[in-house]
């Protein structure tokens, strides 16, 4: 096992992420969150994968962010009902 192999492991067995804030959960939504205040125009097709995205990053700030507010902030979200369907492991259709 190289030593990158080991570092990334290693880094896996961490109670908290310790890329915060810079990690991908964090700034992928905030570049989200940018181009929708842009209102930029999506595919249904990307809006279910933005939706996936956007999903498990919060499950991921929920569980492994080091900022307690943060992961509150996520914990929230996350109760809210749109999130039902991603926790099925349905997608976003043109059907709602």
């Amino acid at each position: 096992m190289d030593s990158r192999h080991r570092w990334v492991l290693e880094k896996l067995k961490e109670k908290y992420c310790s890329f915060w804030p810079d990690c991908h959960c964090n700034t992928g939504l905030l570049d989200y969150l940018d181009k929708f205040d842009r209102e930029e125009d999506f595919t249904i097709e990307q809006l279910a994968a933005i939706e996936t995205v956007i999903f498990m990053s919060l499950r991921c700030i929920e569980d492994c962010c080091p900022d307690p507010k943060g992961r509150r902030w996520a914990t929230i979200e996350l109760m809210d009902p749109w999130w039902n369907r991603q926790r099925q492991g349905m997608e976003l259709t043109d059907n709602g």
